[in-house]
């Protein structure tokens, strides 16, 4: 009797555990078909919105047809590419603008807090008249570098900007930093864009003179070469390694050294494309960057707007 008993209990067990596998494949089965039902829904609403689709575009052919009947499909194919090329024009021109604007934005605010941490310190150690002479100075380069809004300056506008920052630089730094600034009147009024030099300049400093600690000269030139404006910002300083400028300044930047040299590049690729050059010139002590922009001649005979 206990081994009926015993047998019978072990079927029974077998039995619930076979109804609970039924059970849950029933589940399944169950939510499946309800998932069959949401996406039978979302087919129908995507069919609906198909038609509509349909509707609209035999509209649009029946349009397009009579277009055709009227003007030809020549001058209606042309003033479609033409408008797709516009289209494609601005979309472009809108992206280079806020990559430019986002470059722009970033070169600015570490000098802003250097140049105050350095009036600070003036004032700490009783250098008052440093301090005041260097407050007048940034007040002034923001005042010019702000420019109204505007993203480009003349050459001439961009010389002047970069020389305050270096009057700024050189009561930081009075012991180990003099400069030389040149530009032929021809070009002053070739445009730039805003704080372009600055990047080239602050290299020269910190990454050439400073590190020798010893007295340095930051040169900036630039002249009128056949139809090519050229601008030369050379130092007499450490050096810089021929990989390093080329890995800073390539499309693909592959480091995360040298970001003011790829900032400054990127820049000038998005608004001269490929009439810019950039080239790290030979030089017998300290680092010499040559900029030249093709077409420069043509580019200087407008009217400055600054």
């Amino acid at each position: 009797m206990k081994n009926y008993i015993a047998g019978l209990a072990a079927k029974v067990i077998e039995l619930s555990r076979e109804a609970e596998k039924w059970r849950n494949k029933y589940q399944q089965l169950k939510k499946d078909y309800d998932n069959l039902e949401k996406d039978a829904d979302k087919v129908a609403d995507l069919l609906n919105q198909l038609c509509d689709d349909v509707d609209k575009l035999e509209v649009i052919s029946d349009k397009y047809n009579r277009a055709l009947r009227i003007f030809g499909r020549d001058t209606i194919e042309s003033a479609i590419w033409h408008d797709i090329q516009r289209e494609k024009a601005l979309e472009e021109q809108k992206r280079k603008e806020l990559e430019f604007s986002l470059l722009q934005a970033q070169i600015k605010p570490h000098f802003l807090y250097n140049a105050l941490d350095a009036i600070y310190c003036l004032n700490e150690m009783g250098r008052c008249k440093e301090a005041s002479s260097m407050t007048k100075l940034l007040s002034e380069y923001y005042r010019r570098a702000l420019n109204n809004g505007l993203e480009k300056v003349t050459l001439k506008k961009e010389m002047e900007l970069t020389e305050i920052y270096l009057q700024i630089q050189s009561v930081r730094y009075p012991s180990i930093l003099s400069y030389r600034m040149e530009c032929e009147k021809s070009i002053e009024a070739f445009e730039i864009p805003k704080l372009t030099l600055q990047p080239l300049v602050e290299n020269a400093i910190y990454h050439g003179i400073k590190p020798l600690g010893r007295k340095g000269t930051v040169t900036v030139q630039a002249w009128l070469e056949q139809e090519t404006v050229k601008i030369r910002v050379a130092d007499n300083g450490a050096g810089l390694d021929a990989g390093l400028f080329e890995q800073c300044v390539s499309k693909e930047r592959g480091s995360e050294k040298g970001y003011g040299l790829f900032n400054f590049a990127e820049r000038l690729r998005l608004c001269y494309g490929d009439k810019c050059t950039i080239t790290l010139e030979q030089a017998d002590e300290g680092t010499s960057i040559l900029i030249a922009v093709c077409g420069g001649l043509r580019a200087v005979n407008g009217k400055e707007t600054l």
